[in-house]
């Protein structure tokens, strides 16, 4: 080899190495405040995404601090602060940096009270007064109003009480809480009777958290902080302002046009709690651990149910406060949590169970529009979920390919040539009361939960994969029609037993209109009346899919329990 090539194969394997070198520096550069290692690359992209332009948004609104933290049921996945705790920027904000959570502090308070009534202090149903016997209710209608209002009224905001006290309230709360309370107990106006709509209210919840002090025989501050946030792991969240003006490195609120922003000191249970992006996450953990922390049980399961449900739903609803929690729907899939506005804060909590993932976004400036605290939430979660979604899809897909019966309209499940996921055939059911029949592609949109959105008919659809009948079903979830799992690709070789051959022929079934032909047949090993497959439930009688029955004993002879005669060849 001339020196001339030699040169020129090691400057190409130099500059391969380089690249080689390059690319895997690229793909190992470390994720500053990624605390899970063993997380999937669509998880770290949508990280990776979020350090670029939360920085940029923050610029963009003059955002002075933001910290945010990831969640699942195994606990931090990623938490970082960005920016500075005020526009002075002497501290830098972290994820164990103190913000004022507003109105998620809702949240706790109604875990408050769920405790308390797992201890017997309390119960949901039991009218208010029984706690609050100086409660003055003025309601123009109904005189004996002040005694149906219960804590579930108060903490799903269905008493009817207005947004804010007389005094200690989002205009001026200079005041103390147990100040701000008695302003509230010689009388209160109704808007409309308990339990008959909504109305977002301050007033509902601090009551609650009255109460709560009452019975705990404690400041709500200290009640809370050992009943609540020191189980849920939440050491350095408080509700005590004496305590938040210890923290120097606490983050300030920020609102245009005013050089300090106002503190809230009287509206506690509704808005008094400062936590860290840490902590909050440590009470999304509890939420998706379905009431557990460290595997123990903290909440009964039948507690957390009512906390997530929706106590006195309108028709048709979906979306709404359950007890201190809202319950909303995203692109098809439900989730819960809370936004915290006022006092020169914004913030955000949300996590879906289905998924197991959760998010807290805590920010220092209250910008009325937009939303950017939400935009960071859709911005990280949106392409995490759209990556489950599918990997969720594309496995449930598989197991549902085939095809399904009904009494009305057999359908296949699988995909359109163009790759379309979905169910088709000659005649489905459709409209009010299945009382139209219609053929053709019917797509399915994967959301959640094993639900799909069917955008042509509008209707929602549920896979089990083992139902009444022991096959798979897809039901239309409006009115629970449904259609059994018949057969399909992935079915495995059947019995082929010996047995059935005699049963093997063509029978006829008489009735208006003439003769209708039956064959039993033997097909991949199984026995099948014309097109429907047959499973042996006892010697001479077989079952379909959606519970009809062949009997071909010596003595009867039916199908859906009208009589066979066997056809002459």
């Amino acid at each position: 080899m001339r020196l001339r090539e030699f040169r020129i194969v090691v400057f190409l394997c130099v500059f391969l190495l380089c690249i080689n070198v390059a690319s895997a520096t690229l793909k190992s550069e470390p994720i500053p405040g990624l605390i899970q290692t063993k997380i999937d690359l669509h998880t770290k992209a949508a990280i990776r995404a979020a350090q670029k332009f939360i920085p940029k948004m923050m610029r963009r609104y003059a955002i002075p601090g933001v910290a945010v933290a990831v969640v699942n049921s195994k606990g931090i996945i990623w938490a970082r602060g960005f920016g500075y705790t005020d526009a002075s920027k002497r501290y830098h904000v972290t994820p164990g940096t103190l913000f004022s959570v507003q109105s998620q502090s809702k949240m706790f308070t109604a875990l408050g009270v769920l405790l308390a009534v797992q201890q017997g202090l309390l119960t949901l149903t039991t009218p208010i007064v029984q706690y609050i016997p100086s409660l003055v209710i003025h309601e123009p209608e109904h005189d004996k109003t002040r005694d149906k209002i219960t804590l579930t009224n108060l903490l799903s905001h269905t008493a009817g009480f207005m947004f804010d006290a007389p005094v200690g309230n989002n205009n001026n709360s200079s005041t103390t809480f147990n100040k701000s309370i008695q302003s509230i107990l010689p009388g209160t106006w109704l808007k409309f009777p308990p339990g008959k709509s909504y109305s977002y209210s301050n007033i509902g919840i601090d009551l609650a958290g009255y109460i709560l002090q009452s019975v705990g025989n404690r400041p709500f501050a200290k009640y809370i902080h050992h009943t609540v946030l020191i189980p849920l792991g939440m050491h350095n969240s408080t509700f005590s302002i004496k305590q938040v003006l210890q923290d120097k490195q606490r983050a300030l609120g920020t609102v245009p046009g005013m050089a300090t922003a106002p503190l809230n000191r009287a509206m506690l249970p509704a808005g008094g709690l400062y936590s860290s992006a840490n902590d909050m996450a440590h009470f999304i953990m509890f939420m998706l651990n379905a009431g557990k922390v460290k595997g123990k049980q903290l909440l009964p399961s039948a507690l957390l149910h009512k906390m997530l449900s929706i106590p006195f739903p309108a028709q048709d609803q979906t979306q709404g406060t359950c007890l201190g929690v809202w319950k909303g729907m995203r692109k098809h899939i439900p989730f819960y949590g809370h936004l915290g506005r006022g006092f020169g804060f914004a913030s955000t909590s949300i996590w879906y169970p289905q998924y197991h993932i959760g998010i807290v976004v805590l920010t220092n400036k209250y910008i009325f529009k937009p939303l950017v605290d939400v935009q960071i939430v859709h911005k990280i979660l949106d392409p995490i979920l759209a990556a489950d979604k599918a990997q969720q899809a594309s496995q449930l897909e598989a197991k549902m390919q085939g095809h399904y019966i009904s009494n009305m309209g057999n359908i296949t499940l699988g995909r359109q040539k163009a790759g379309e996921f979905g169910f088709w055939g000659s005649a489905i059911n459709v409209g009010i009361e299945g009382s139209a029949l219609e053929s053709g592609f019917f797509p399915l949109d994967y959301y959640a939960n094993n639900i799909f959105y069917c955008p042509r008919d509008k209707q929602r659809y549920r896979f089990v994969e083992q139902g009444a009948t022991g096959v798979a079903e897809l039901q239309r979830v409006g009115d629970a029609f449904t259609w059994y799992f018949n057969d399909g690709e992935s079915l495995p070789a059947g019995p082929n037993k010996k047995s059935w051959r005699h049963y093997i022929g063509s029978y006829v079934i008489q009735g208006y209109g003439g003769a209708r032909k039956m064959k039993v047949r033997i097909k991949d090993g199984y026995l099948y009346i014309n097109a429907i497959l047959l499973r042996e439930y006892k010697k001479g009688i077989f079952r379909a899919a959606n519970g009809d029955v062949l009997q071909l004993t010596p003595k009867v002879k039916r199908w859906r329990n009208l009589p066979l005669s066997v056809k002459e060849s």
